[in-house]
């Protein structure tokens, strides 16, 4: 959670829609007319806190804050901007000022301008491009100080119901980032020739605005678009064929294998997800000239049921039975490529993807496997027992499977929603 969430967060404390307050945080009425120095001094209280991270609210220690990874890749005239970054670490993010604070509650509004006078970025870089005559090559370590880094956000919300209760639901986050001066250093430039080196640095700090520009827009953007899409994910896109992602309807799958003393034959069917609408993309890597994509994904929480039918033998445990199933799973995340060819249909040039690549992993789950044996409650809890004891050994058997339907399946929904394009309206080439 960075700056801008925790904002975000103490304001729905004041409103009300975040259950319990904690009791360290400084709680601000609606109707306080002076609710914009009432929340800024709640944030400053909670600092210290900040520092080491809040783990009850999701907040994860501010100093250092680690960055999921960044990329670009774009032409435009005599410039081709071709950049990753990866294992970035920040300091220096816990010292800030909030600026300015407008939260008009009655509205679900709220607006903020947050300065942090010095931050400090370290990680990794790969850089392979050209600006005008100056070319830049190489790979290693990056190291970025900036001075007054500031960012502007917008959040605008709307009251839904869902079941009978009333929930805040925000529209896209509009942000815009600047900083008044900055330095960086890349290491390995030109397979470390100190002159080159030196000399593509300087050249680099000497228009660092420049540099900057064209990696400003890339972050604002993609932020920008996932944070529009993800509430019209939860309900489906009709117009783009994009059905619901809660609930998320996968189809079934089997698995009959065996290896020394162990076989394994399941089946499962009428699988149900909920829970894949709330995620955080951890990474991503466009290159659009080749239509590749990459990216990271992770959901905090996941729940899956459905029917299943199992009969095996791992190690001396049987299982038999058949019934319903109900899968819990914390930080379920996903490493996928999507790979594609321009083709041409009835005249019109469309994006095609080829089948997803993807790896799945997860941090820790749980199952629940109904009426086994005959339901038997002795043998089913003491099998059940044991599966979730060695869960991450079962998963690893299934999740070739579940790989194949979740690639099967998102694959599908991106060739949906790129057939509704033309290419070039779809990817423009820039002015």
């Amino acid at each position: 959670m960075k700056i801008n969430e925790l904002v975000v967060l103490i304001c729905l404390f004041v409103m009300g829609k975040c259950g319990t307050v904690p009791s360290y945080i400084h709680v601000c009425y609606r109707d306080d007319p002076q609710l914009s120095k009432c929340i800024t001094n709640s944030i400053i209280a909670l600092l210290p806190r900040l520092r080491v991270g809040i783990p009850e609210l999701n907040v994860p220690p501010l100093e250092p804050l680690a960055l999921p990874g960044a990329s670009l890749d774009r032409t435009s005239g005599s410039t081709h901007f071709k950049v990753n970054l990866s294992n970035t670490l920040v300091t220096g993010a816990s010292e800030f000022t909030i600026l300015e604070l407008k939260p008009k509650v009655a509205q679900n509004y709220f607006r903020f301008k947050v300065n942090h006078p010095k931050i400090y970025y370290n990680g990794d870089h790969n850089i392979d491009s050209k600006i005008l005559f100056l070319e830049l090559k190489g790979n290693g370590k990056y190291h970025l100080n900036i001075t007054n880094f500031a960012y502007e956000c917008i959040l605008k919300g709307d009251v839904i119901a869902e079941n009978g209760t009333k929930h805040l639901k925000f529209q896209k986050m509009e942000i815009k980032i600047g900083f008044e001066s900055a330095t960086i250093l890349l290491e390995n430039l030109f397979n470390g020739d100190p002159v080159l080196g030196k000399a593509a640095n300087d050249a680099i700090n000497d228009n660092i605005g420049l540099f900057f520009e064209e990696l400003r827009p890339n972050f604002e953007q993609v932020l920008n678009s996932v944070n529009a899409l993800v509430p019209r994910l939860k309900v489906g896109i009709p117009e783009l064929n994009v059905p619901s992602l809660d609930p998320l309807i996968l189809q079934g799958t089997s698995l009959d294998t065996s290896s020394g003393s162990t076989h394994l034959k399941v089946k499962l069917a009428n699988i149900q997800v909920t829970g894949a609408s709330d995620f955080t993309i951890l990474e991503i890597t466009p290159k659009v000239s080749k239509n590749y994509f990459r990216f990271k994904v992770n959901h905090p929480n996941i729940y899956v049921e459905g029917d299943y039918e199992i009969d095996s033998k791992i190690l001396i445990l049987e299982l038999k039975g058949k019934g319903r199933f109900h899968l819990n799973i914390t930080d379920f995340a996903y490493d996928s490529i999507l790979k594609g060819e321009v083709v041409t249909e009835n005249g019109v040039k469309h994006l095609k993807f080829e089948k997803m690549k993807m790896k799945i992993g997860f941090g820790s789950g749980n199952i629940l496997l109904e009426n086994l044996f005959n339901g038997d409650p002795v043998l089913g809890k003491g099998a059940n027992d044991a599966i979730n004891d060695n869960i991450g050994t079962f998963f690893e058997e299934l999740r070739p499977n579940f790989e194949d339907v979740l690639s099967t399946r998102f694959t599908d929904t991106a060739n949906k929603i790129t057939e509704t394009f033309e290419y070039e309206d779809l990817f423009p080439k820039s002015s």
